[in-house]
């Protein structure tokens, strides 16, 4: 059984990546023909559907599209995880679409030039040019052609009108934006419809507002079943208070922790400042004491900084973590062959400190 769960995970998984590649060129394509009839619909203020849709729109998408296509494969960015969707996303994405767009620009203007060497009627891919009774084109005292910019409905498949080039810039931007929008969408989705965990979802506070916080929320915020509900953030820095990270806000300071604890209902903290000391963590347990609220801590800080914090890395705080100092490792052989078989008087055994050590004694015997 277990074997045939595994050919069929197999299957599934082939079957989900081919349709992925086949799904999002496509979906591409249809951002990028959106962009560019958006484009047009903009500059002509949704009016005038005759004056660009045929004689301007239909001729130039099969070029866009396959420009932009082609240097978003060649960039990698068909097949980004969208729900994954950062800045650094971000960054590829506005670079791909400029040079799509300067692409698209020289074939456009290219195009227009071999219409204007080989075409009839003088007509370009971009303007009607005039020409005179003899059938030459007509330039000016510069030596350019002139293109009739009448902006009076013609026959024919043009109808006369001039190309507007300021569409290449408004492509660019409504590009940029769809294909943005996108990936935001998704990845919303994604962080919005996650099922909550078998025992539901813990209400918690992250203390620290800085970087490795913010990653410790990123990190939450992707996991694929919700555990976690942050419900804000403690830092002692009194500039970041309302401060709103992923839309959480910093609640409070860190000598806060029990009021809002009681006031909210709070079931976990997160601790995930690498500058919190051991007497400030000592005192929020303190605080904290009969509040049934239970404190996790993140270890490794350097590694967490360095953007390896995962919500695994997440234990309970212990005792080692309140002491203010590193913990003592006993030398147990040592110790073992000094007291095994003598007597052994303990002062003060009634205490804590004596109890212990009462114990520890014991097992060396």
């Amino acid at each position: 059984m277990t074997i045939q769960k595994q050919i069929s995970r197999s299957i599934m998984a082939a079957a989900r990546s081919r349709y992925q590649i086949l799904l999002s060129p496509l979906l591409h394509a249809c951002i990028f023909a959106a962009s560019l009839l958006a484009a047009f619909a903009m500059y002509f203020n949704l009016k005038g559907f005759d004056r660009w849709f045929w004689p301007f729109f239909i001729p130039m998408l099969p070029l866009a599209v396959a420009i932009k296509l082609a240097v978003f494969a060649k960039m990698r960015l068909l097949l980004l995880g969208w729900r994954f969707f950062g800045m650094r996303d971000l960054v590829s994405v506005v670079r791909a679409t400029l040079l799509a767009s300067a692409g698209f620009i020289v074939l456009t203007l290219g195009i227009e030039q071999a219409c204007i060497a080989y075409g009839d009627e003088g007509v370009s891919f971009m303007h009607e040019y005039i020409r005179d009774a003899d059938g030459n084109l007509v330039r000016d005292s510069s030596g350019s052609l002139i293109s009739n910019r009448q902006n009076v409905f013609k026959p024919g498949w043009r109808g006369g009108y001039q190309f507007p080039q300021s569409v290449f810039f408004l492509d660019w931007g409504i590009t940029i934006a769809l294909v943005c929008a996108s990936r935001i969408l998704v990845r919303l989705n994604h962080e919005r419809s996650r099922p909550i965990a078998a025992g539901g979802a813990k209400q918690c506070l992250i203390v620290g507002a800085n970087d490795t916080g913010e990653a410790l929320l990123r990190e939450i915020l992707r996991m694929s079943v919700e555990r976690y509900r942050v419900i804000g953030f403690l830092d002692d820095d009194a500039l970041k208070k309302d401060l709103r990270i992923h839309d959480v806000p910093v609640l409070g300071r860190t000598n806060q922790a029990r009021a809002l604890c009681d006031e909210l209902g709070i079931e976990e903290i997160l601790i995930a400042d690498p500058d919190l000391s051991q007497k400030d963590l000592r005192r929020m347990v303190e605080q904290c004491e009969g509040a049934h609220t239970r404190f996790q801590i993140i270890p490794a800080m350097e590694a967490v900084i360095a953007g390896r914090v995962t919500v695994s890395q997440v234990r309970a705080v212990d005792i080692n973590d309140l002491l203010g100092r590193e913990q003592v490792r006993l030398d147990v052989a040592g110790l073992q062959s000094f007291l095994c078989g003598k007597r052994v008087l303990v002062t003060g055994a009634g205490g804590s400190i004596g109890s212990e050590i009462c114990r520890q004694v014991c097992a060396l015997q």
